[in-house]
């Protein structure tokens, strides 16, 4: 008997699944006596003994992956505390993966904060006349703008040399790797890239609908910008992707929502917040490979995050709201076992570009949490 459990136990279990021989013997040394509660006749009937013992395979192997999966988010969450940061500042950090380093700004200078080494330092000195409000950051680049005087400003990291451009009013600002995406107020708004190296400057798009409910969100040589429009009564929401490299519109897609927030790239697919008045809001996603629009069946949410099949919901919890996380499986979403022996309230879940989740906690210390998305099961 012993034999063809471990042979049905061997053949039931997944390809992907691995239990170490410990775990195998004790789920062995289980399912006769689970069968024996339930009644089976062992000897009797061999096709409802093989399925029994399959169900009972897979529903003993359970617990044991739930455990191994959450310690293996464990190990690899790192959690921060930066003392003598406002809050106000380390929710609007930014984490960058190659240098391990957390950027942020008190809005009159911009700090780095190593994780490896625990000390801060000072990339942008302090002036007790700054205002600085929007700002991106990467290994090699640093930009800014100072709202007080209107001045885009780029620090390069290598040499310590400042750029500026004076007299512009930015509304949106993002990096990717030597160059500078900006959304800036002329009239309307407009979006442009900047090649920092020789600061040579082309515009990409004019917004001339309705305006925006949502930053522009980039990835690679992409940049997907959106509109809420109003066409023949019906309300859209239209988004525009274009390489920004060669300055081509590559494509354009309409949803039929008012609002769309939080919207970004990853996985080939535009992910987005879809919002109409008077109803709970939806999460969806256009695929660009099909250009069609597909909606996440997902619970009640304030605020999400997306990195390829991950995404990060801040979700109600008794009487508050923390952030948990997710995997998209057919266009539903399973709970993943991270966070799980934190008991602060988590916020303002935001993934990096190459995949670690960075959340806030609310507890006394006002940590951070950067949760490792490399896992394999």
């Amino acid at each position: 008997m012993r034999e063809d459990i471990k042979r049905h136990l061997d053949e039931s279990i997944p390809s992907h699944i691995t239990l170490t021989e410990a775990q195998k013997n004790k789920i062995m040394h289980e399912i006769p006596k689970r069968m024996k509660q339930k009644k089976f006749k062992l000897p009797s009937i061999p096709l409802i003994i093989s399925l029994a013992i399959i169900s009972l395979s897979l529903f003993l192997v359970i617990p044991y992956l739930d455990d191994d999966l959450q310690q293996l988010y464990d190990e690899k969450l790192v959690d921060v505390t930066i003392p003598e940061a406002p809050y106000t500042s380390l929710i609007r950090s930014i984490y960058v993966d190659n240098s391990k380093e957390i950027i942020y700004t008190d809005w009159n200078g911009i700090y780095s904060y190593s994780v490896e080494t625990k000390k801060t330092e000072i990339l942008v000195i302090p002036k007790e006349e700054s205002r600085i409000h929007l700002f991106a950051v990467n290994e090699n680049w640093v930009a800014w703008e100072d709202i007080t005087n209107s001045t885009l400003n780029v620090l390069n990291r290598n040499n310590n040399e400042v750029k500026k451009q004076s007299n512009i009013h930015l509304s949106d600002i993002h990096l990717q790797d030597d160059t500078l995406l900006i959304g800036y107020i002329d009239n309307s708004i407009r979006y442009r890239a900047i090649d920092l190296p020789s600061m040579k400057q082309r515009d990409l798009h004019d917004l001339t609908g309705n305006g925006s409910s949502s930053l522009a969100t980039v990835q690679d040589n992409l940049l997907v910008v959106l509109e809420e429009i109003e066409i023949d009564g019906e309300q859209l929401v239209r988004f525009y992707l274009y390489d920004y490299h060669q300055n081509i519109l590559i494509g354009e897609y309409e949803v039929p929502y008012e609002m769309a927030a939080f919207v970004t790239l990853t996985d080939n697919k535009i992910f987005a917040e879809l919002i109409n008045e008077d109803e709970n809001s939806k999460l969806g996603y256009i695929d660009l490979e099909d250009g069609k629009l597909y909606e996440l069946k997902a619970p009640l949410f304030s605020e999400y995050a997306v990195y390829k099949d991950y995404v990060a919901l801040s979700v109600i919890v008794k009487e508050s709201t923390t952030v948990k996380l997710y995997q998209i499986e057919e266009n539903e979403l399973r709970e993943l076992p991270a966070f799980q022996n934190i008991r602060e309230r988590l916020v303002r879940p935001r993934f990096t570009e190459d995949g670690t989740l960075i959340v806030n906690g609310e507890g006394a210390k006002r940590t951070m949490y950067l949760q490792d998305m490399d896992i394999t099961p």
